[in-house]
């Protein structure tokens, strides 16, 4: 099948790549393999991935693979210094993964297509894997597509009623759940008219999605009569080229909070233990300081009731 694809002017096909032109022949070009022995660890970075579905997405076959177009929410790319804000509009699924870790490829690829105010691109990729039913929950994010209403007529749009929410690609919310740990590199898109610099994100970690979902997207993300190698460019020369890594050192909140809150009480006691001990000693010695200043008093009053009482009995014999 030929179609173009919107931003090309040429016919293009995954299956005739050598013939894709332009800026498809020049360098810092994606997908690539990640050498995971190569990549320069880096804890001056991190992303923050907030997805949510912020309005009714829908899924449209732009003549190669389905796209779902929406508003999902922002990834946020800090650096040591200042950070970058991009928008998620697009997601695409590849099969198999468009890049390969220490070469070897994956069940899928979830690639999120991002733009910034100035009109730069991200692009993040969550690489899937197919395990049997019994071993993955049931995925929501994978349910609100709706894949089964996906077709491959380009006239005509899915629309995703369920708001899909990236967030859910995982049990719970990806912003809690999923490790931000990614490799980051300077790369382009993998199709014509494959532009240059684009920002590609690899997270580290696979998604598990059971069997029946995900042949569901397989089946329904692109037309396997058409393109029996698949929706994905090969692999590109990455010599030369920095790619970043980048662990997620957190921890699980809950069981941070509950640290900190035990450390917290720890102190708190041990402060007041202090303090009640300091005011503790305070307190004996004014009491003490009080009791003697009472004897005295007492003494006092007891001598003077007895020379009151000595004039008296004086005063009486004269």
């Amino acid at each position: 099948m030929l179609a173009k694809l919107s931003g090309s002017n040429v016919d293009w096909s995954w299956t005739s790549q050598s013939d894709w032109s332009g800026s498809c022949k020049s360098k810092n070009q994606s997908p690539i393999d990640i050498v995971q022995a190569n990549s320069v660890e880096t804890a001056n970075m991190r992303i923050y991935l907030n997805y949510k579905a912020n309005s009714v997405a829908n899924a449209k076959f732009n003549g190669h693979e389905i796209v779902v177009s929406g508003e999902f929410g922002q990834l946020i790319h800090q650096l040591e210094v200042g950070e970058r804000r991009f928008s998620a509009k697009e997601i695409r699924f590849k099969f198999p993964s468009e890049h390969s870790l220490d070469g070897t490829q994956l069940d899928g690829e979830m690639v999120v297509r991002h733009t910034s105010s100035n009109g730069n691109e991200a692009f993040v990729s969550i690489f899937l894997k197919e395990v049997s039913d019994g071993e993955a929950e049931h995925n929501i994010f994978v349910e609100a597509l709706d894949p089964l209403s996906w077709t491959f007529d380009s006239g005509k749009s899915a629309r995703c009623d369920g708001r899909p929410d990236i967030a859910k690609i995982v049990k719970g919310n990806i912003q809690v759940n999923y490790p931000k740990s990614f490799y980051w590199y300077q790369g382009s898109i993998t199709e014509p008219p494959c532009t240059t610099p684009v920002f590609r994100y690899v997270m580290k970690k696979a998604v598990e999605i059971g069997t029946t979902q995900f042949q569901s997207l397989k089946s329904h993300s692109f037309n396997a009569a058409e393109e029996a190698s698949g929706n994905i460019r090969s692999v590109q020369n990455a010599v030369g080229r920095m790619i970043y890594s980048h662990s997620d050192q957190a921890v699980n909140c809950q069981l941070q909070s509950t640290k900190i809150m035990e450390g917290a009480s720890y102190e708190v006691a041990k402060v007041a233990a202090t303090k009640a001990k300091e005011w503790g000693g305070k307190w004996i010695k004014a009491e003490q300081k009080l009791n003697s200043y009472a004897v005295k008093i007492y003494l006092n009053r007891l001598l003077m009731v007895q020379l009151i009482l000595f004039l008296f009995q004086t005063s009486v014999s004269s």
